[in-house]
């Protein structure tokens, strides 16, 4: 399984969350809701290939510890619902573990390239990567209708953003948060600083010139120590660093005055 085929659901009336994490104890690779249940994703990755059928073995091994960890997760995403369970398919059908092997080498593959093992009272299918678009084609997709798979993935995502806004906790990183965090901020600081270089370059005095790079090298480096504003203070001190750099090669390479 690749990020592909975690887009593709989006398409088939599934909603995700990727790196869901409510509690201090998980760190769950990926949550899908959808016409299939709830299932509950762990992601495996080995340079050899994964023989799921093996019952001994680091590999082997690696397998039982994911299934014991997937159905750990899966058993503290049930208890969150709550009450929404109400009106919802019986724990055993709604709720699906899966654990997904993916490697470099060619898997060993004996039988459809999937296979349930049990945990508890757990029922845990793990899958080869490359076979997990089709086994999840396999699934009965009547289970949840559209207005359960909203009301599961709205309470799930209030659970989350309950426990990203304890002090301290780190915000998921959605596609719109790292837009805002690694290319918003730094722009509107590269902005900012655009616009104090004009200034600057505008007096053509060589000592304002340098007595404002270092008080702006000087903010830039306080800023950055200072996690809100960082990445704004980054495109502030790239902005700095640039023009200073292109100033050395005009000076020294052509002869400019400043």
């Amino acid at each position: 399984m690749d990020r592909r085929d975690i887009r593709r659901l989006r398409h088939r009336g599934w909603r995700l969350i990727n790196g869901l994490k409510f509690v201090d104890q998980s760190d769950i690779d990926h949550v899908a809701i959808g016409p299939a249940g709830l299932l509950v994703v762990e992601t495996k990755w080995s340079a050899d290939g994964w023989d799921i059928s093996a019952v001994k073995g680091f590999l082997a091994q690696r397998v039982q510890e994911a299934v014991a960890q997937v159905s750990r997760d899966t058993k503290q995403i049930h208890g969150s619902l709550g009450e929404i369970r109400q009106g919802t398919p019986p724990r055993s059908t709604l709720m699906r573990p899966v654990v997904v092997v993916h490697s470099a080498a060619a898997p060993v593959i004996s039988g459809p390239g999937w296979k349930e093992y049990s945990y508890e009272d757990w029922r845990v299918m793990v899958v080869h990567a490359s076979h997990f678009r089709k086994w999840l084609e396999a699934l009965d997709d009547d289970l949840l209708s559209e207005t359960e798979i909203i009301r599961l993935w709205n309470t799930l995502d209030k659970k989350v953003r309950g426990y990203e806004s304890r002090p301290g906790r780190a915000p998921r990183r959605t596609f719109a948060r790292l837009v805002y965090e690694w290319l918003a901020k730094p722009c509107l600081g590269a902005a900012m600083a655009l616009w104090a270089v004009q200034g600057v370059v505008a007096e053509h005095q060589l000592l304002l010139e340098l007595f404002s790079w270092c008080v702006a090298m000087l903010a830039a480096v306080a800023a950055l120590r200072v996690k809100s504003i960082r990445h704004v203070a980054t495109g502030y001190a790239t902005v700095w660093l640039l023009y200073l750099l292109s100033a050395l090669v005009l000076v020294l390479a052509f002869g400019w005055k400043l």
